[in-house]
């Protein structure tokens, strides 16, 4: 897993204050970058 998705991820929640929807898709798209090994 790349770091810099983490930090990606992590400015996502500091900069945007995100709703349900967008932790939904976040935590998605984590799940599909650890199926895929990236």
């Amino acid at each position: 897993m790349n770091r810099g998705f983490y930090t990606i991820l992590a400015a996502q929640f500091f900069w945007f204050r995100p709703d349900e929807k967008t932790v939904f898709n976040a935590l998605r798209a984590l799940a599909f970058a650890e199926r895929t090994g990236t």
